[in-house]
């Protein structure tokens, strides 16, 4: 029966431990763990808000792959009118060029069959007066000019001069 005697020694350990174990859980144990559960919950949301701003940088940066595929067509098609445009410029300074180059030769052409014409008649003119004059020094005698001036003009268109 001994067995059931309880000394008062061990009931004092044990009741130091149970008031041990209420002051370290008390005290200890719910701040220490409040303090890890608020650590946690900081950590997951840290790791929430890491996770969100990589999806949102992922969406911003192929709305920016978006807009410079854009930028960049649209400055291709910008080089591409301005080719055209250069293009049909100068197609239509050169057939500018051309057409005022083949007015200013159908104009020299015109000039020139003009002066020609005017010389012909002069020469024809002067060589029907200096026929005139050679017939009448060989005649040694005035001739009607008129008459005279009309038979060299039809002599000479025979002869085509």
């Amino acid at each position: 029966m001994e067995l059931l005697n309880i000394n008062g020694t061990i009931v004092a350990v044990l009741l130091n431990f149970l008031i041990l174990l209420w002051i370290l859980n008390r005290y200890l144990y719910k701040p220490v763990l409040g303090i890890l559960e608020g650590r946690k919950q900081q950590v997951e949301s840290t790791v929430a808000d890491a996770e969100k701003k990589l999806v949102e940088s992922q969406q911003l940066k192929g709305e920016l792959e978006k807009k410079l595929a854009a930028a960049r067509s649209e400055a291709q098609n910008i080089v591409d009118e301005a080719l055209k445009t250069s293009e049909r410029i100068r197609q239509e300074l050169t057939a500018e060029g051309r057409n005022e180059a083949n007015a200013i030769r159908e104009r020299a052409i015109a000039e020139v069959s003009r002066i020609k014409d005017a010389a012909r008649k002069e020469l024809k003119s002067d060589t029907v007066d200096l026929a005139i004059l050679a017939a009448g020094k060989l005649l040694k005698r005035s001739v009607d000019e008129a008459g005279n001036r009309k038979y060299v003009e039809e002599v000479l268109n025979e002869l085509k001069l």
